[in-house]
């Protein structure tokens, strides 16, 4: 158990993107099933540091990007926290903090922020917000991210073939001079 908790913490300390921040509504029945849900996550988020009033971790904009604008939508599975009683009357936000889904960092080197989803129980899901299968898995987050296109293969062939012929032509150069 210290293991678990000093990797929790530690993790906190470790340099990184900016963390966000991300509010979505349940179903109450979704908190009291532990039910797997999954939804789009937007590509800019409320920073979590200033709630989106602007500080020096956004750069004063109060909104970071979790991805590129071109990059791919990214869909992200989460299991809601087992024993959660949505239809409590002191029923409040739960918030789940998802390690290197937040904001993209400066430095390529570092990994990206957290993302600290709250999840309120509420009557219907939010729009986008989708019941999943429950996939009987012993990860209670699991994350569906598209790496990159189809496309991705083919272009690597070509630049290996425009490569090679290049290097032909420099070897057949050098070998009629």
């Amino acid at each position: 158990m210290s293991k678990v908790l000093a990797k929790v913490t530690g993790e906190l300390d470790r340099p990184r993107g900016t963390d966000v921040t991300h509010s979505l509504t349940v179903p109450a029945d979704w908190l009291r099933q532990a039910a797997t849900i999954e939804f789009e996550l937007p590509r800019n988020l409320k920073c979590s540091a200033c709630d989106g009033g602007g500080c020096d971790s956004c750069g004063r904009a109060g909104a970071v990007s979790t991805r590129g604008r071109k990059d791919p939508v990214e869909r992200v599975q989460v299991t809601l926290p087992a024993g959660s009683d949505g239809d409590a009357p002191n029923s409040r936000r739960i918030v789940v903090r998802i390690p290197e889904r937040g904001a993209l960092p400066a430095d390529s080197e570092l990994p990206r922020g957290h993302l600290m989803l709250s999840i309120r129980p509420g009557q219907e899901a939010d729009a986008g917000v989708a019941l999943t299968q429950d996939l009987e898995s012993d990860q209670p987050i699991q994350f569906n991210i598209p790496r990159g296109s189809d496309q991705e293969p083919e272009n690597i062939r070509l630049l290996l073939m425009a490569a090679a012929a290049l290097l032909l032509v420099v070897i057949w150069t050098a070998l009629n001079w």
